[in-house]
């Protein structure tokens, strides 16, 4: 998952250079510190993102597998 999310950021960073989703790219600039349209800050926003892909799905599974067992 966090790979994922963190090639969607890449990609949403890229078409943001064409004037295309650079509402959305500002939106996660406010999030992912040092994330922008240039080479560097599309490797920093990837970074952030596969952090926070990785730390979300990990929770989520665990907390799934956790209430899984529970009696009704």
């Amino acid at each position: 998952m966090g790979l994922l999310w963190a090639g969607a950021v890449v990609v949403l960073g890229l078409t943001a250079r064409r004037s295309w989703g650079y509402e959305w790219r500002d939106l996660l600039a406010d999030v992912y510190l040092g994330y922008d349209s240039t080479n560097r800050g599309l490797v920093v926003g990837a970074a952030w993102a596969f952090a926070d892909g990785f730390a979300g799905a990990y929770l989520l599974a665990w907390f799934y597998n956790r209430f899984q067992h529970l009696e009704p």
